[in-house]
């Protein structure tokens, strides 16, 4: 298993629970909302790029939608020059991490407080956030989420610190290993310490459910965070976004 695989897995889980339309083939799948909203459309790939994903994903190419591209394998020039001939531009590459789960020891002491959704008000609070944060239209975010608060595999949480939403995530077992994804923090709560102690816990809690190893995926911007609780950088992931 590779932070890409595990990414996969989890938008497989997301778009069955959502009744998205979803698409696969050897190696990858595509992700298909049913709306022309930008981030509702995803295409990601593990394996090595062939010309066939090329024909596969070809439905999109008439639709208005936005469309992300996650490469989960080295990229080369040649699949570079035939994603910029269907007007894919290279976005800030992510990196994939992992934690051995064995190796963690449980922070004692937490500022926030992690809340499971337990209603739609729940919900709707954190696509809310999630939207304000991500800059997104709050109808597509709640179109885009709509099944995973119910799924048995992903449970997303409301974080709080003193009863005030500071953020969100999500903490995905859903094949024996833990997945972190949707992280977020509210603008006026960052640098406080708050992100780290979303993963320390959900490292807990993930170790705690049976899990050996964790996933997560992240910029360059916030390698440094999740190394500091334990991660390491395993994987290159380049992220392609087609713009209508």
């Amino acid at each position: 298993m590779t932070p890409a695989q595990h990414l996969l897995n989890h938008m497989k889980t997301l778009a069955d629970a959502s009744d998205h339309r979803m698409h696969e083939w050897e190696g990858g799948v595509a992700i298909d909302t049913g709306t022309v909203a930008p981030g509702n459309h995803y295409i990601i790939n593990t394996e090595s790029f062939s010309q066939s994903d090329m024909g596969f994903i070809s439905y999109f190419f008439d639709s208005e939608a936005p469309v992300i591209w996650f490469q989960g394998t080295a990229v080369n020039p040649s699949l570079k020059q035939q994603l910029s001939n269907i007007d894919f531009q290279s976005m800030a590459d992510l990196t994939g991490l992992e934690c051995d789960l064995t190796k963690h020891t449980d922070k004692q002491d937490y500022k926030i407080q992690m809340r499971p959704l337990k209603n739609k008000s729940d919900y709707d609070e954190w696509c809310q956030a999630f939207s304000e944060v991500w800059h997104r239209d709050v109808e597509q975010t709640l179109i885009f989420f709509k099944g995973f608060s119910e799924s048995n595999d992903i449970q997303p949480y409301l974080v709080f610190v003193e009863d005030k939403i500071v953020g969100g995530c999500c903490l995905d077992l859903s094949d024996g290993n833990a997945g972190f994804y949707w992280d977020y923090i509210l603008p006026k709560y960052r640098k406080k310490g708050y992100g780290a102690e979303m993963i320390q816990w959900r490292l807990s809690d993930a170790k705690k459910q049976g899990a050996h190893t964790a996933f997560a995926q992240c910029l360059q911007s916030s390698i440094g965070v999740y190394k500091r609780c334990g991660f390491e950088s395993t994987q290159p992931m380049h992220v392609f976004k087609r713009i209508s």
